[in-house]
């Protein structure tokens, strides 16, 4: 009788952890992340003029986390002449500007910040209307966060 028991309690034992072990549906895969487009122009001591015809993405969502209240309120600002500038009304300093050079390969981006060392960018990729960024691990340790922007009318 005990080992009748015992065998039970090893089945439902082995049933149990072959339910945990194996999911009901897969989870879904995050979308890949880019390697840095040959675009993304070399370190730049100087930045090109923040001026002149441009393009404004305002933030739209997050890409896959959460993001803080400052990068709610961001916005990117893409010149024409390779110069962009990233706008934080709403940083916990008060409010901030992250300037750089840009270039575009097809609908990939390449973001360089300046003054910074080589680590120090982002990509981006065009769908319509929407702009997705995916910052470098350098730049997600200063609290950079990957979202999506909308071109702005």
């Amino acid at each position: 009788m005990a080992a009748t028991a015992r065998v039970r309690m090893l089945v439902g034992f082995v049933a149990l952890f072959a339910a945990c072990a194996t999911p009901d549906s897969p989870a879904p895969a995050p979308s890949p992340i880019p390697a840095a487009p040959s675009t993304v122009p070399p370190p730049a001591t100087n930045v090109p003029p923040l001026s002149g015809p441009a393009t404004s993405y305002h933030y739209s969502g997050p890409l896959l986390h959460p993001v803080s209240a400052w990068t709610t309120t961001s916005q990117y600002v893409l010149y024409d002449n390779g110069a962009f500038s990233l706008h934080f009304p709403s940083s916990p300093a008060g409010g901030g500007t992250a300037v750089g050079s840009y270039g575009q390969e097809g609908d990939r981006i390449g973001f360089r910040f300046v003054p910074a060392g080589n680590d120090a960018f982002a990509t981006g990729i065009l769908k319509g209307d929407l702009l997705e960024i995916r910052y470098s691990e350098i730049m997600v340790h200063s609290d950079y966060e990957d979202a999506v922007y909308r071109r702005s009318p």
